[in-house]
This record gives structure tokens, C-alpha cells and sequence, in this order.
């Protein structure tokens, strides 16, 4: 009887294995995407590439998303908190977004749909990051 049912646990498993495969896919894409708290006040911060709102999410918050000086460096969300120096309590979540070029929407990467989707459903102060040296923004990318 146990040769039976692990032959047909192997059946099974040789058939529909792959729903299994998708479902521990979609847990790790889950897990990489911030968790915003709905209760918390959210700052976005939105700009071209290379503007350096990587480097304010990382030297306000507990955010630490990658910088790195070339564009697009951000391929996602990242989510950090800003603390209250006198209660220790979380005051309010920052984010930081993908860079935006200035081109119609059909033209738009992604990374640039995730940006424009966070400015549009989240509720939040969103924060327009300049850099008006010559190597930011849309002269830092050729697309």
C-alpha cells in the first residue's frame, strides 16, 4: 500500500508539480515588494534618473536602496522609516522610486510604471527631486 500511494504522490506530483513552483515564484516576488503601513503618512519621492533620491531615502530613513552613479539604478521600491528622535515611535514611511525620463506613457519602461503607480494610488506627499548639475537627470541616460 505505501508503494502505491508514493507512486501516487509521484504522479501528482509529475503533473501539477509546477502549480507548486509558480506559487513559491510568486512568494519571493512577494516578499521583495515594501510593505507600506496604511496608517503611517508616506513620502514619495519622484524624479528623473540619477537626481539622488536614493541618497535621501538612505540618509533620512532606515531605507537602504542600492546608488550607484548611472541611471535606472533603482529597479524597484524601496520603503524606509523616519523615526522620532524623542519617542523612538515610526513617524512617517519614505520611498524611493524609479527614475522617470520625460517621454509620452506608451514610451515608459516598467520601472517608470511602477513610479507613475505610486504617485497615482498611494496616498502621500509626493517630493519632486532636482539636480540641476549637467550629469542628472535625462542627460544622465540615452533613452
Amino acid at each position: 500500500e505505501v508503494e502505491i500511494c508514493i507512486a501516487s504522490i509521484e504522479e501528482l506530483w509529475e503533473r501539477d508539480g509546477w502549480c507548486l513552483d509558480v506559487l513559491l515564484d510568486m512568494g519571493k516576488e512577494l516578499r521583495s515588494v515594501p510593505m507600506l503601513n496604511a496608517e503611517l503618512d508616506t513620502i514619495v519621492l519622484v524624479g528623473s534618473p540619477n537626481v539622488g533620491k536614493s541618497s535621501i531615502v538612505r540618509s533620512i530613513s532606515t531605507g537602504t536602496p542600492e546608488i550607484n552613479n548611472y541611471p535606472f539604478t533603482t529597479r524597484g521600491m524601496t520603503l524606509g522609516h523616519i523615526f522620532s528622535e524623542e519617542t523612538e515611535e515610526i513617524v512617517c514611511q519614505v520611498m524611493d522610486t524609479p527614475g522617470l525620463l520625460p517621454r509620452r506613457d506608451e514610451e515608459r519602461n516598467e520601472m517608470e510604471m511602477l513610479t507613475l503607480a505610486s504617485m497615482q494610488h498611494l496616498e502621500s506627499v509626493l517630493v519632486f527631486v532636482h539636480d540641476l548639475t549637467e550629469g542628472a537627470g535625462p542627460k544622465s541616460s540615452t533613452h
